[in-house]
């Protein structure tokens, strides 16, 4: 584990390199999104004054002496500020970061729940009309795009065409603040509905193939059959004695699946209008707000490098015989 928390040091910085990298290769800028701005609102700055603007953004050093400053205040936990609103970049994530982590976990949760059981139920069905009906229709599901799942979510849930049973919109309700505790947070989970069902319905197909796969694996080896031979219950076989074993492919995901929800929450995001991390990092790119989007990348490929690390204890947890494996 200390090898591979090295080498995921290691990832994380060429990740910061070539984001800061790509960050300023991309046309335009923070300083011509400001002049911009400025045009619209009808105003005219001098040369003298875009070269403070520009020195005022930290734009009038050379990249590399860019990066080794984002650098050491990186490792400090320090990610500059906003070239947008000028305000601490740590706040910006930090208000959007609890609305997406809970959207994240419900989906992550829902998905599991579904995808799991079904995977088991159709592996145990090989063949049988479950089986094949699973398949379609989950795959049917998986081939939907999210922006068109959401658009028709809203439509027949939300505008009273036929049912007006969710809110179109936003992450609380605007009487919200005369709730009390449950029913606030009961209004939250309300408005949650839609967006998880969005981000989660299209891995219910990829995680169910995997938990079926693992189990029809684990289903042929010799020990189930000598579980069977003794006499104990096919419950008590599936549950106690395969699905351990045949959760292996399901565990594998996880290193992925955050990183993922969070890149599909950059859409249903935006379509609910919730301030999470997804619409914070669509503005962020918007005004080329290179800390921000700086942030934010580095801290996606943390997530995923430490859900590598996490997949590798529980692979060991759940099958000793991994442990001790480069």
């Amino acid at each position: 584990m200390a090898r591979r928390l090295g080498l995921a040091l290691i990832t994380l910085w060429g990740i910061s390199v070539v984001t800061f990298g790509l960050s300023r290769l991309a046309p335009g800028g923070p300083l011509e999104a400001r002049l911009s701005e400025y045009y619209r609102q009808g105003i005219s700055l001098s040369e003298e004054q875009q070269q403070n603007l520009k020195s005022l953004l930290g734009l009038d050093r050379s990249v590399v002496a860019q990066y080794v400053d984002w650098l050491g205040r990186f490792v400090t936990l320090d990610f500059g500020r906003s070239l947008t609103s000028m305000e601490p970049v740590r706040n910006r994530i930090g208000r959007a970061f609890g609305v997406s982590f809970v959207l994240q976990l419900c989906s992550a949760l829902l998905i599991y729940l579904v995808a799991v059981p079904l995977g088991v139920m159709s592996a145990v069905r090989h063949g049988s009309w479950w089986d094949r009906g699973t398949t379609l229709g989950l795959f049917f599901l998986y081939s939907v795009p999210s922006f068109l799942m959401a658009s028709l979510l809203i439509y027949a849930l939300c505008s009273g065409n036929p049912f007006d049973w969710f809110p179109l919109y936003g992450w609380k309700s605007i009487d919200q603040a005369g709730l009390g505790w449950w029913g606030r947070l009961g209004d939250f989970l309300w408005h949650l509905v839609l967006p998880v069902i969005c981000l989660s319905y299209a891995s219910w197909a990829s995680v169910s193939r995997y938990a079926r796969t693992g189990m029809l694996e684990v289903l042929r080896q010799d020990y189930i059959l000598a579980a069977r031979a003794k006499g104990l219950s096919e419950r008590k076989v599936l549950w106690s004695h395969a699905l351990r074993n045949g959760l292996l492919p399901v565990v594998t995901l996880l290193a992925f699946l955050f990183p993922y929800l969070l890149g599909g929450s950059v859409i249903i995001e935006n379509i609910f209008s919730i301030p999470g991390m997804g619409t914070l990092t669509f503005q962020a790119v918007h005004e080329r707000d290179y800390p921000t989007v700086m942030a934010l990348s580095v801290l996606v490929g943390a997530a995923t490098l430490l859900g590598f690390l996490v997949t590798d204890l529980l692979h060991g947890i759940l099958d000793p015989r991994l442990r001790g494996r480069s």
